[in-house]
């Protein structure tokens, strides 16, 4: 991935969609306001804010992984 602005400026302000503009297959990306040591702990490991992912099934439910 590039290292611009563009990029830089696309992460730190996500778009934020209306749950009604949600398509089955779009996935979710989760990016704590305040996060805990593991969601810290995340991000540097995987060089990205986001911590958590689910997919939208459609229907208003999603599928996601939880431990």
């Amino acid at each position: 991935m590039a290292d611009d602005d563009s990029t830089k400026s696309a992460v730190a302000d996500p778009p934020v969609v209306s749950l009604d503009d949600l398509l089955p297959g779009d996935v979710l990306l989760y990016r704590p306001a305040g996060p805990n040591a593991v969601q810290r702990r995340i991000s540097a490991t995987t060089s990205s804010p986001y911590t958590h992912a689910a997919i939208h099934l459609g229907g208003g439910e999603i599928a996601e992984s939880v431990a």
